[in-house]
């Protein structure tokens, strides 16, 4: 599952870099043949930092809970668009 909820919150970010922290909280177990969703949100963009959360449901039901941390590469991270996504 961290592998998982480590793609969507990377997307978040935009250049899909590996995250410096990543915790997630499970608060549910997804069965085989359920349907994952993820829904990420771009929380702040600092001088070097990024921060984002992922969130997951199985059929509906939340299952996991993600914050992730990464490095802004080179410039100031800005907010993502989502046109062309």
């Amino acid at each position: 599952m961290e592998t998982l909820l480590d793609v969507p919150a990377g997307f978040a970010r935009h250049d899909r870099k590996s995250p410096l922290n990543l915790t997630v909280d499970y608060v549910g177990a997804a069965q085989i043949g359920q349907w994952l969703e993820f829904d990420t949100v771009f929380v702040r963009a600092g001088g070097t930092l990024c921060f984002t959360q992922a969130f997951v449901t199985a059929d509906g039901e939340p299952c996991a809970r993600a914050n992730a941390v990464f490095r802004a590469m080179g410039h100031r991270a800005t907010r993502p668009s989502l046109t062309g996504l």
